[in-house]
């Protein structure tokens, strides 16, 4: 395992610096859209070759605990729900910085997808559940999303609400995984996410520092929420 997350780490780092100077030097709008869709499949598809066994793993432990793990609680699918309602609000409130063309935002809301299985397999599948099993969960939720963070480097922004933005959103995300033991629910939330921002604002924008208590709060609500049920399946 430690030989194969070393080539992981050596492959996630090439994939950044390829697509994020040499790709975006020669390419710009759709098309380099669509360039890196084609990498993040295929890096993708490398990760999950690569960690197949953890992954299926995961699944089958998941399948075997189902029956004997109660429902939630009403009131903690209201704080979950609540959660996620207050953090999808962000794309429809804020200016996310894409152009006005529609056939660039479709695209973008269509290649989310891909964006989003490719991290939640690695991020979440990956490397919050091997945290997990050596330092604990709340080791590996905070550990697992600082790499996540850094990961955006050359991306995104890392200003203060960018970090607030990644760190909280992929928290969400973790919290989602453990509580559900399936990388379905995080990687549907965070397609539904970014695919939203093709979609915004939906009002005059809100100033960008304005986000920072939306994740904020959307973050507790979900950890609140969930936490009863991540307790149960400990």
């Amino acid at each position: 395992m430690p030989a194969r997350l070393a080539v992981a780490f050596f492959l996630e780092c090439a994939y950044a610096l390829f697509t994020r100077t040499w790709l975006r030097a020669h390419f710009s709008g759709v098309e380099l859209e669509l360039w890196i869709t084609g990498w993040r499949v295929a890096s993708a598809a490398v990760y999950w070759l690569l960690f197949r066994d953890l992954l299926s793993a995961a699944a089958r432990n998941r399948e075997a605990a189902l029956a004997p793990v109660p429902a939630p609680a009403p009131r903690s699918r209201l704080w979950l729900a609540a959660g996620i309602v207050t953090l999808m609000m962000v794309p429809l409130l804020f200016y996310g910085g894409y152009p006005e063309n529609s056939f660039y935002r479709v695209v973008f809301a269509l290649t989310s997808v891909v964006v989003a299985v490719r991290e939640e397999v690695f991020y979440r599948g990956v490397i919050q559940s091997l945290l997990a099993k050596r330092f604990g969960f709340a080791v590996a939720l905070v550990a697992s999303n600082i790499i996540f963070v850094l990961y955006h480097y050359g991306a995104q922004p890392l200003h203060l609400v960018g970090i607030t933005e990644i760190f909280a959103i992929g928290c969400v995300l973790g919290l989602i995984y453990r509580a559900t033991g399936t990388l379905l629910a995080p990687i549907a939330l965070h397609a539904a996410y970014d695919a939203m921002w093709s979609l915004g604002p939906i009002i005059t924008p809100l100033p960008d520092i304005a986000r920072i208590p939306f994740h904020l709060l959307g973050a507790t609500l979900v950890l609140v929420g969930g936490s009863a049920d991540i307790r149960t399946r400990a």
